[in-house]
């Protein structure tokens, strides 16, 4: 993903998914289906002694409504006449299947990043050999993802971000932001979700530490856990993942071995404030990975 664009705007014509545009296999893309909104997963209960229905679909420990997979329909022409070059395409297209969920890009969400896979490619096969012409099923993840991300820092200057748009994030040369912990620290960070759905990052200790914990700070000023690690020894690093919720040490997960718990809390769009420590002989350095996940297209 070299640019922000990619394929021809005005018109469509064609996407990338993983990192192939679908222009260079002679395919060009007529139209597509995106949904607006992913299709929500509810938990309706009636009671035959009272009107209308009881909605528990919130009723979780995010508390929340959560949703299942989008689907993405991409109708695309071959535009050569030339069999060989068709039976090139199609085994590229193989490949793509292949393998997994992959980035998707469509050019007229230039920021935005869908993370797909091709559903099924019988039918795709025999539609572009009998007529030239196929519908591409993807299944897609209920919401995209920012391309700007603390992660990546390339992704700022490929779209020609200013680096102050941060948010006053430290970053260091690897497009991470990170912070520095003294022997026995802790500290205070705000972490900003430019995204307009909760996110969950993954927050990664490095030195060698027995300990370390992550609390939120609500409104009022009271913390809350969101997740905390103590070990009976020394370990080189930790990695705790909001996705996973879980804990991992340079071996794996470490739930299992050591004492683990929390709440791995959403941080909903916003500011968000963390109080990270660590128990440690030695300076620990934190580093903060974040996607910024939007309802339908990323705009900053």
């Amino acid at each position: 993903m070299g640019d922000c664009n990619g394929g021809e705007v005005d018109g469509i014509k064609s996407i990338t998914y993983k990192g192939i545009d679908f222009a260079d296999l002679g395919w060009s893309v007529v139209d597509y289906d995106l949904p607006m909104l992913p299709p929500p997963k509810t938990s309706m209960e009636s009671a035959l002694d009272a009107d209308g229905s009881f909605d528990f679909s919130e009723f979780n420990t995010a508390g929340r409504m959560h949703y299942n997979d989008r689907n993405l329909l991409v109708d695309v022409d071959f535009v050569s006449n030339n069999t060989t070059s068709l039976e090139r395409s199609i085994s590229k297209l193989a490949e793509m299947t292949m393998g997994g969920y992959g980035e998707l890009i469509i050019p007229t969400m230039p920021l935005t990043v869908w993370i797909a896979r091709i559903a099924g490619g019988d039918k795709i096969n025999r539609d572009l050999k009998s007529v030239g012409i196929a519908t591409i099923p993807f299944i897609m993840r209920p919401f995209s993802i920012h391309r700007v991300q603390s992660k990546t820092g390339l992704r700022w200057r490929d779209c020609n971000f200013a680096w102050n748009k941060a948010g006053g994030l430290k970053w260091d040369n690897n497009g991470k932001y990170v912070y520095g912990l003294a022997q026995n620290d802790a500290i205070e960070i705000n972490i900003m979700n430019y995204g307009t759905m909760p996110m969950r990052p993954t927050i990664s200790f490095e030195g060698n530490l027995s300990g370390a914990s992550i609390a939120g700070r609500d409104g009022i000023g009271n913390y809350y856990n969101i997740g905390c690690y103590s070990g009976s020894g020394i370990i080189p690093g930790l990695l705790f993942d909001f996705k996973k919720q879980t804990v991992f040490d340079s071996i794996g997960m470490v739930g299992g071995r050591h004492a683990v718990f929390g709440d791995f809390w959403e941080m909903p769009p916003d500011l968000n404030t963390l109080r990270l420590s660590v128990t440690s002989a030695e300076p620990v350095t934190v580093y903060i990975n974040a996607e910024y996940p939007y309802v339908y297209e990323a705009r900053m």
